[in-house]
């Protein structure tokens, strides 16, 4: 959707939210207070996406009219009416026949209502006066909205930069049989936050670390009506351009969906018919192109099972399948820092780490917890990385000024970064020698902390430039033997954060960073998909730290007064008194 940006947009007329309301109120019914007991439901199905209403246009509407009915009847399009049938009606026919709906959707912030302003055209040249708009036979207009994000033709969801400023959208009608229908319009519709939720379904599309071990999410958005078409097309397709560097797949080029049969799914079976192109592929391609799929279709809840043909030949699942690991879990158990020393926290207890004796001399902190038998690594001071093993033999591994706080990845390497780098990381294993990894796009930028995803194929780096936080995830592309190379510029997926610190992953498509909500705010938890929309947690008072175990539910905060804070629901709760730092692995 062709956009622009300006200030001041003069509202004529405001969309109204009727339909939606319409749609949220169909979906009402009666429940029964008599009759007799029935026998229920052994198996609870997925609940069906909102169907969100729409009208056609009527006899005499307005410009504004036909432009508003239009915004409204695009959205029904996302629900039963897949053909965006009724949002055509409002077009001319050429431009029906041109309009691609899905090309750009940009998500507009809730508090908002998109405005219309509507201008008559006529006159005969520039500064003319135009006819009241009832006896024009063109008119142009402008829908201005603060979209918060947009989501393209593949999936993508990305976050707007500038939410506070209204984007424009340019449209031209003209009289059609003595009714106003629009004629020119850029590709794509608008969808308000509260409609995308039950609209779009948020789908990961797998794909291969490198050493074949693990999957690799890739998250997209598509319409909940054929969702699993979509994520198959575009896993077909590939891996997005910022992903692509860290990852593999089986799939060979040219294969396609089969055109007529797309994918069916029926009783918890998706059917996927694949194109001939897909018989290139070896014997053992094919196990892990079917893994791929498999994967990423059982994101769907409604879906148990997946039958794959290619060419027309059913695909028959041989024994010695890849068992990949797709969502890597962490223990219940907690590192934290207790009277200059390593303990363990699991609920409230706290437990000394046998044969790590006093750190204080090192001013410890910030540790990292390896996934394996590597042992502790920790901050000494700010400018120093040390490895402590399990017997307490403390020796330094990375050296520099003003260092993050360090991250283990599963392939045992350590990451950290100078507070002000010049375009690159650093990391280490037990027992070598640093190594440099290149970034440069972060040059000229503050690193404020980094951690890498627990699959090893992406990190996020919180940094700050020109006094602007923001975390950005970016791909780990490594060499034959899993050493790190390079992290290509990656994408923002929480910004215009204040005074952030800590950032983590909650899981394999979250991540989790602590920052002020406003200027004279407490601390909170902000949780950002990957890419995708996020939420805020309840603030937590003089919270300087954060650890993620799996998922949302288990999140802890260290405090600047020596306390670790658990997430109880929507609460925090007092785990331990006079421990800081938590630290689960990674």
């Amino acid at each position: 959707m062709s956009t622009r940006q300006r200030r001041g947009v003069r509202a004529v007329s405001a969309l109204s939210l009727a339909a939606v309301a319409a749609a949220l109120l169909s979906a009402c019914v009666a429940l029964p207070t008599s009759g007799p007991v029935q026998q229920g439901l052994t198996e609870v199905p997925e609940p069906p996406g909102l169907g969100f209403l729409g009208n056609p246009p009527e006899p005499g509407d307005s410009p504004s009219e036909i432009l508003s009915g239009f915004v409204q009847a695009a959205t029904s399009g996302l629900s039963a009416d897949s053909e965006f049938s009724l949002a055509r009606m409002f077009l001319t026919p050429e431009a029906s026949s041109t309009w691609r709906p899905l090309e750009e959707v940009l998500v507009y912030a809730t508090e908002s209502t998109p405005e219309i302003d509507v201008q008559a055209q006529g006159g005969d040249g520039p500064g003319a006066t135009q006819p009241p708009i009832e006896d024009a036979d063109r008119a142009s207009a402008v829908i201005s909205v603060h979209a918060v994000a947009a989501v393209d033709a593949h999936g993508t969801y990305t976050v707007s930069a500038t939410p506070e400023l209204p984007t424009d959208l340019d449209f031209t009608l003209v009289r059609v049989d003595g009714e106003w229908r629009i004629e020119v319009l850029p590709d794509g519709m608008l969808v308000s936050e509260p409609t995308f939720g039950p609209s779009f379904r948020q789908m990961p599309l797998y794909f291969w670390s490198p050493d074949f071990e693990a999957l690799v999410p890739d998250v997209r958005y598509f319409p909940s009506q054929n969702a699993a078409g979509y994520a198959v097309t575009e896993l077909l397709a590939g891996p997005s351009s910022w992903l692509s560097s860290a990852v593999a797949t089986r799939i060979p080029d040219g294969v396609t969906l089969d055109v007529a049969s797309s994918v069916v799914v029926a009783d918890g079976v998706a059917s996927v018919n694949l194109s001939a192109e897909a018989q290139a592929a070896d014997f053992e391609d094919r196990k892990y192109l079917y893994t791929q799929i498999q994967q990423t279709l059982l994101a769907i809840p409604s879906i148990r099972s997946v039958e794959l043909t290619m060419g027309g030949a059913a695909y028959q699942v041989p024994s010695g399948m890849p068992e990949p690991i797709v969502e890597p879990r962490v223990g219940s158990v907690a590192t934290v820092l207790t009277n200059g020393t390593l303990a363990r926290l699991q609920g409230s207890t706290v437990t000394p780490v046998d044969g790590v004796g006093d750190l204080s001399d090192l001013l410890p902190a910030n540790p990292a917890v390896g996934y394996g038998d590597e042992g502790t690594v920790l901050l000494a001071g700010a400018d120093a990385v040390v490895h402590v093993s399990g017997e307490g033999a403390v020796t330094t591994l990375i050296t520099g000024r003003a260092l993050a706080p360090p991250s283990f990845d599963r392939q045992g390497w350590v990451w950290t970064a100078p507070r002000d780098t010049d375009g690159t990381l650093l990391v280490a294993q037990v027992g070598g020698e640093p190594e440099v990894v290149s970034a440069p796009w972060l040059e000229g930028a503050q690193v404020l902390g980094l951690r890498v995803s627990r699959e090893g194929a992406r990190i996020a780096v919180l940094l700050r430039r020109d006094g602007v936080d923001e975390v950005v995830v970016a791909a780990v592309v490594r060499d034959a033997v899993g050493m790190p190379r390079t992290v290509p510029e990656g994408i923002p997926v929480a910004s215009r954060l204040l005074a952030a610190r800590g950032v983590v992953w909650v899981d394999s498509t979250t991540v989790a960073v602590l920052a002020q909500p406003g200027a004279e705010s407490d601390p909170a938890v902000r949780l950002a998909t990957v890419p995708g929309p996020h939420e805020t947690t309840q603030a937590v008072p003089a919270a300087v730290s954060l650890a993620a175990g799996n998922g949302s539910q288990e999140l802890l905060v260290g405090t600047s007064d020596d306390h670790v804070l658990a997430r109880s629901g929507l609460r925090w709760e007092l785990a331990a008194e006079d421990v800081r730092d938590p630290a689960y692995p990674g």
